[in-house]
């Protein structure tokens, strides 16, 4: 009996919600632990240079003190403890001082493209059991006897998929995407950040195999996807925090649109589970103030070519708007506010313009109109949202909640705050 994992166990109930959940989810961590313990692993990295450093100080002055006691002799004569003594002064001499912070953000790294072999393989797989008739296409000849080998037809075919995504995966990351674009006849190297993909990618085969070291290979390839800030050949490029998390963002940016493109050509009916999904990305990168990779991803939905409803391709407008103004970006957001007709909306959308606008005539009346519990705004909205915490000092926003519920914003946010505490304690103490 083999003891291979199957890598497609346990996934044929997934599909491209999940898939693509787990894998922002997946390489946030990345993210999350990077920048929770980097700092820890420096301190590391100082101790045991600082003990480095001691050793050799320590152990100098107990030599130098032994030599003077063996002064007047014809040959020194050494104590064991001095012997040692000295067994470890010329270890700490010779031995590499340890860097766990290069250790750890290595690790980091080469995990983030742990996690996308594993999407890969997983997006992959949702799209075979959707469409078998794509493994039609496949380039593998099986025999009779090869068939016959299997208890029932579903094995076959998990065995054909499992096949056909080794062959995927073991190509190079720039040839798996070109394989995606020619099997489902999409195209998914026309955005900006494409040549950054390209070297991100590329840099992981130099730390993987050659330890940082600039080879002909990953010039060329650099330059051929017009990617410029380029290495010389034999110089050694490292990771640092920076272009780990810039790296993280860049894999999930090419992550979610090879999801979203695939899902929306293939399963046209679907358009409206992957708004949803892709809604539910921007509003958590938000959440996470990622403004940035929210704007990114926002502006990417609002250029897609269908969207399923008006009401959605509002929200993707309100949630690249509100990253445009916690970024500062004013005229941006200006011209993107008087983009689109808001009378056609409900008056919870209107709240979400005055808002954006900083337009607080009517603000108060709009938000009783709506009532305390709108279609999509309720009270644990108005408190925690992104859109609504752009509105926390806006007293008249205030007076709307107040009127509203009965209580003051500031209450409510701590009672939230006190209940969140409250359930992490329990969560710690019964360890779940």
């Amino acid at each position: 009996m083999s003891n291979r994992v199957d890598p497609l166990e346990g996934q044929d109930d997934k599909d491209f919600a999940d898939v693509l959940k787990s894998f922002v989810l997946n390489l946030y961590d990345i993210l999350k632990c990077s920048n929770f313990v980097w700092d820890k692993v420096v301190d590391l990295d100082i101790d045991a240079q600082e003990k480095i450093l001691k050793t050799l100080k320590s152990g100098a002055q107990f030599l130098n003190e032994e030599i003077d006691v063996s002064k007047g002799s014809n040959e020194l004569i050494l104590s064991e403890q001095a012997k040692i003594v000295l067994a470890d002064l010329q270890r700490a001499m010779y031995s590499k001082p340890p860097f766990y912070s290069d250790i750890l953000i290595n690790s980091l790294y080469l995990n983030i493209f742990s996690q996308f072999d594993e999407f890969i393989g997983e997006l992959l797989t949702v799209l075979f059991n959707l469409r078998p008739g794509l493994l039609e296409e496949s380039e593998k000849n099986f025999s009779v006897s090869d068939i016959f080998s299997y208890p029932n037809i579903e094995m076959f075919k998990k065995s054909i998929i499992e096949k056909e995504i080794d062959t995927i995966r073991r190509e190079s990351y720039v040839k798996q995407i070109e394989i995606f674009e020619k099997k489902f006849k999409v195209k998914l190297k026309e955005f900006e950040n494409w040549s950054e993909f390209v070297e991100v990618t590329q840099r992981r085969n130099i730390i993987m195999h050659c330890g940082g070291i600039v080879t002909e290979q990953y010039i060329n390839i650099c330059k051929e996807n017009g990617y410029e800030d380029i290495s010389s050949k034999g110089s050694k490029v490292d990771i640092n925090v920076e272009y780990l998390n810039s790296s993280i963002f860049i894999m999930l940016e090419v992550g979610i649109k090879l999801v979203q493109v695939l899902w929306r050509k293939q399963f046209k009916h679907e358009l409206n589970a992957a708004d949803n999904a892709l809604n539910s990305i921007i509003f958590q990168m938000l959440h996470q103030e990622e403004f940035e990779f929210s704007l990114i991803i926002s502006e990417f939905a609002l250029k897609l070519p269908n969207i399923s409803d008006l009401e959605m391709k509002f929200f993707f407008l309100i949630n690249h708007c509100i990253a445009l103004k916690q970024l500062e970006m004013k005229n941006e957001l200006e011209k993107t506010l008087k983009s689109v007709d808001w009378t056609v909306v409900n008056s919870e959308l209107q709240i979400a313009k005055k808002i954006l606008s900083d337009t607080d005539e009517d603000l108060v009346e709009t938000m009783l109109q709506v009532g305390a519990e709108g279609k999509y705004f309720n009270q644990h909205a108005y408190a925690t949202w992104p859109l609504f915490q752009l509105a926390n000092n806006n007293q008249h926003f205030k007076t709307g909640f107040f009127n509203l519920y009965n209580i003051t914003l500031e209450e409510y946010l701590n009672k939230v705050a006190n209940k969140q505490a409250d359930e992490l304690e329990s969560t710690a103490l019964h360890g779940e």
